[in-house]
């Protein structure tokens, strides 16, 4: 139910307009069938002097139909569109806000290929939900002009309904085998393209192609030899629904005439059971597509319910708005290979310049993700002036806490958008703060979007730690953000900061020792907690 109420947002209005036009529909094919009528009987009682005025109405009938039929279908296509975006749009916000585990478990781009797969065949078994009224509607009026001619005449179409159930009876079950498998496929084969090309540079030095081009290739026949059968399945499906309203009104009118009624129908109300028989006959048989459209979205429905049911972060009511004092006390968190790590207990004033250091893998960086929001599974206390970083709602948490992460990856976007990511921000600061981090050599190309390939290691790590400084947080978190650059930028960058930003707290990761001359003082993690005062 969540889902459809989220396919309807701001598609009521089409909703409504197509049931409008459905009923329009419907009054005009009781108009056509009453023209119709007098046309035929006229011709098939041999009269040659009737109104020509007939045929000129029936004419502007037909292309007052088609003309209503086409724009049923227009806003029938922008209902599925408008449900497609509503979905997706709640899926990324799903994803956005969710806890970080999800996102982090998940391959980023085949997370949008299942988005955009699960929204479009979700969309499409709605808007096909909806179309059950219009259906039915229809579906009502052909059978009262049935029943005009001859009611036994309905009956026996009635009767002929289940023949197209049971020819297509299994069906609709290996549809949805083949669909899950194709979603399964498409994935696997996207995956294994996106591995190869992510490493296309490893591959061409080691001359090692087979492999890769062999695994894709495998993924592919499968992804095609699914797609034959799938294919199969859904045109036989049609195919046995065409081929029974086809043939249904020789069967019915010759059942009629030779069981029933022998001289009950004229000649005319035979051609025009020929007309709406068929017209009768397909309205049911949309009415049954939903039922293969139900079946062929299942695998979808319940990817998309995986990710309704995402839980959002956790976070409190509290807001802060500056920063006085942070505190670590029996602080430990435990990894996903159940290994624990202890965060030794530390305090950090306002203004403060703090440097950690310690090997790899000794729990610096999930420090910083515990004070982020990013890692629950904690023990332990850490409060921020004096108030459980838990009570804190987390999004302002991160306006007073900024970070640089350590493999901070960039956006297909301008330099700008990358270091601005959309906030507002003045040119002079814009300016500023590419001067500070040693980014004049991009400045030119500053609205161009950039080719992350063609980019250094150290020029991504340092668009990054703008990213960070240009919203001027209290503190300032560096992630082993200066690994990839040399020492002369290092200190160029590092007292940019320090004159700029002299009222702020830092607190920074590094492995390079000789960035101690730098901070007020440095904590060991690898010693318990031990802190340094500079000399």
């Amino acid at each position: 139910m969540q889902t459809f109420k989220i396919y309807l947002k701001a598609n009521r209005a089409k909703v409504i307009t197509l049931l409008l036009l459905t009923l329009l529909i419907s009054y005009l094919n009781f108009v056509i069938y009453d023209k119709l009528d007098s046309f035929f009987k006229e011709i098939t009682g041999g009269t040659l002097s009737f109104d020509f005025s007939i045929v000129a109405i029936l004419i502007f009938l037909y292309f007052l139909l088609l003309g209503i039929n086409i724009l049923s279908n227009l806003i029938e296509v922008k209902l599925l569109r408008k449900g497609v975006n509503n979905l997706l749009i709640f899926f990324m916000r799903k994803v956005f806000y969710s806890e970080d585990v999800y996102i982090l478990n998940q391959n980023s781009n085949l997370l949008i290929s299942k988005a955009t797969m699960s929204c479009n065949s979700i969309s499409k078994y709605y808007t096909s939900v909806i179309k059950i009224i219009t259906s039915v509607i229809i579906l009502i009026a052909y059978a009262s002009i049935i029943i005009q001619i001859d009611s036994t005449v309905l009956i026996l179409c009635i009767l002929l309904t289940p023949l197209i159930v049971l020819c297509t009876i299994g069906i609709k079950e290996k549809i949805t085998h083949y669909q899950t498998r194709f979603f399964d496929y498409s994935k696997n084969r996207t995956s294994r393209v996106l591995d190869a090309f992510d490493n296309i540079k490893n591959i061409k030095v080691k001359n090692e192609y087979d492999l890769f081009k062999g695994k894709i290739l495998n993924e592919q026949l499968l992804l095609k030899k699914n797609t034959t059968i799938y294919t199969l399945f859904y045109s036989y499906f049609d195919s046995i629904v065409n081929f029974i309203i086809s043939l249904a009104p020789v069967l019915v009118i010759y059942t009629y005439i030779v069981f029933i009624k022998s001289n009950a129908l004229s000649s005319a109300e035979i051609i025009m059971l020929f007309t709406f028989i068929p017209m009768f006959l397909y309205s049911f048989s949309n009415l049954y597509n939903i039922f293969r459209d139900y079946f062929e979205c299942k695998p979808y429905l319940l990817t998309y319910k995986e990710i309704c049911d995402l839980n959002t972060e956790l976070t409190g009511n509290r807001i802060i708005e500056k920063f006085e004092l942070l505190q670590t006390k029996n602080l430990t968190v435990q990894l996903d290979n159940m290994r624990e790590l202890k965060i030794p207990d530390m305090i950090v004033e306002k203004g403060e310049k703090v440097l950690i250091i310690g090997r790899s893998g000794i729990g610096k960086s999930s420090f910083f993700n515990i004070l982020l929001g990013f890692t629950k599974n904690y023990k332990g206390t850490i409060s921020v002036n004096d108030v459980d970083l838990k009570e804190y709602d987390i999004k302002s948490i991160r306006n007073v806490f900024g970070i640089s992460f350590q493999n901070n990856d960039l956006f297909s976007l301008s330099l700008e958008d990358n270091i601005t990511l959309g906030g507002k921000v003045e040119f002079e600061s814009f300016e500023s703060i590419l001067d500070l981090c040693q980014l004049d050599k991009l400045k030119n190309n500053s609205n161009s979007v950039i080719n992350k390939n063609e980019l250094s290691g150290g020029e991504k790590s340092r668009i990054s730690l703008a990213q960070n400084l240009i919203r001027n947080p209290d503190v300032i978190l560096i992630d082993e953000s200066f690994s990839s650059l040399d020492e002369y930028n290092v200190d160029l960058i590092m007292q940019g900061i320090l004159k700029k930003y002299k009222e702020s707290t830092i607190i920074c990761i590094s492995h390079n020792l000789s960035l101690e001359k730098y901070f007020d003082r440095t904590i060991n993690f690898e010693e318990g907690g031990v802190s340094v005062e500079k000399c």
